[in-house]
């Protein structure tokens, strides 16, 4: 699988992300490939909502995989809650495309699982190549 199709299918979450921002009249406003720099590392979050046009304070980061991974994979849920952690983000998500899942970032003696918010079974696809051939629905 060609990371160009990710960057591609990131893109097209980003546009749907903006044109929902639109359409609902939010405040937020979300960006792609956020550079995140750390204690000697330079991570890349997928997606980030940010909560004002100013982008000064994020709102969710979100982290996408292809159709193979687990969503709840500890890989995936750690990756995304760390870089949520530096961003100072009360909120991620996991998305294998298939399964959006949203976390809240940190809640005191709170297991990660039981952190979980929200979750939506979105389609189902074997291999990322397939979103070209199928138009994903917002539910």
């Amino acid at each position: 699988m060609s990371e160009i199709i990710e960057l591609q299918f990131q893109g097209r979450v980003l546009n749907w992300l903006k044109e929902i921002i639109v359409e609902e009249k939010l405040p937020f406003d979300v960006d792609q490939e956020v550079s995140i720099r750390t204690d000697g590392e330079l991570l890349r979050a997928d997606l980030v909502i940010w909560e004002d046009k100013n982008r000064t304070k994020t709102a969710c980061v979100i982290e996408l995989r292809r159709p193979e991974y687990n969503g709840y994979s500890i890989e995936l849920t750690d990756n995304a809650m760390r870089k949520a952690n530096f961003l100072g983000s009360p909120f991620f998500a996991t998305w294998n495309i298939n399964e959006f899942v949203l976390w809240e970032t940190f809640e005191e003696g709170t297991p990660l699982l039981d952190r979980r918010r929200w979750q939506r079974d979105v389609v189902a696809i074997k291999r990322m190549e397939e979103v070209k051939r199928r138009e994903l629905k917002r539910s």
